[in-house]
């Protein structure tokens, strides 16, 4: 389902809903996972996880659709052709070339395992092309499951759920599709964090900046990290390592956000004072997130103030369809 808020500044808030997905089988597309963008031309762009009226009964879809709910259309359909990526769970980005770009979370043609893929498509539905096939390389990443980053020099920046030379991976590929390296792989080294659900962001001090969302400290805590590392590889360290039981929240699977005082803040999925879920805040620097302050601590009562994706129904989908998780 796509909806539109209105947000008068002195009138009530208004709800108006613009496309309804379903129900299976819906050749225009359904179980919609990721978010919205708008682009350049002030169209909404998005994926349905399945759907369409590409292979396996439907791999999903790239759409667009007005604002206003009008010029609703299927840019592609996944498993179209042979090789195709299945069952993007993340959302587009739009390169400063104009083209939409997004990975999709299984199917692909690398031989042994179908471990997803990144994509182009323009926003027309033109030229739609298959970048990367996750594994490609020795200690590849499969499962990528996050937006793709555009980093102030024009190449892509990821993550991969799985893989590497541990448990999950970083990547860095040029936008044609060349220039495809490792920049980190988790739990490769002893205390890492692995499995990163989220995309990464570019600080205003030029390094990237993520989340895993379990860690391997050694002992029984394993609540995720906060990483930071440079666009080459190189500088990579856990800013932050979240303990699970000591109320600071755990399990982080969502993006970072940089705020104008040049903090980060985030979610935690997990384990607040309370019943479910954490804010977050914390200091960029040499010394990682120094002292988080609670921002807010919220239970399941009170999550109608927090707009939280059900990742755990996005996990069993994966799991029940394709046996990956």
């Amino acid at each position: 389902m796509v909806l539109l808020w209105s947000l008068p500044a002195t009138a009530a808030v208004t709800y108006q809903q613009i496309k309804s997905f379903g129900p299976s089988p819906d050749q225009l597309g359904e179980t919609p996972f990721s978010s919205l963008i708008e682009c350049n031309d002030g169209a909404l762009y998005g994926t349905t996880f399945s759907g369409g009226s590409g292979g396996l009964a439907g791999g999903g879809t790239v759409f667009k659709v007005n604002k206003d709910g009008t010029g609703y259309a299927i840019l592609h359909n996944f498993g179209s052709v042979v090789g195709d990526g299945l069952n993007p769970s993340a959302s587009l980005i739009e390169g400063n070339d104009g083209v939409l770009y997004g990975t999709a979370a299984n199917g692909g043609s690398a031989v042994g395992l179908a471990g997803g893929t990144v994509f182009k498509v323009n926003k027309d539905g033109s030229d739609y092309a298959t970048l990367h096939n996750f594994p490609s390389i020795d200690y590849d990443g499969y499962s990528p499951n996050a937006s793709l980053t555009e980093g102030s020099d024009g190449a892509l920046y990821g993550t991969a759920l799985r893989g590497g030379s541990g448990e999950g991976a970083l990547f860095k590929m040029n936008k044609d599709g060349t220039g495809y390296a490792i920049l980190h792989s988790f739990r490769s080294v002893i205390s890492d964090g692995y499995r990163p659900l989220a995309s990464l962001i570019e600080g205003n001090d030029g390094a990237l900046y993520g989340t895993t969302s379990v860690d391997d400290d050694g002992d029984s805590t394993k609540g995720g990290t906060v990483f930071k590392v440079n666009k080459d590889g190189g500088g990579y360290a856990i800013l932050y390592r979240f303990s699970r039981t000591g109320g600071d929240g755990a399990y982080p699977q969502a993006s970072l956000t940089e705020g104008n005082d040049g903090a980060l803040h985030g979610m935690t999925y997990k384990r607040g004072q309370r019943r479910e879920g954490h804010a977050l805040q914390g200091q960029q620097g040499w010394d990682g997130l120094r002292c988080p302050a609670q921002l807010r601590r919220f239970g399941w009562r009170r999550a109608n103030t927090v707009c939280q994706p059900d990742l755990g129904q996005r996990r069993r989908a994966l799991r029940d369809n394709y046996r990956r998780w």
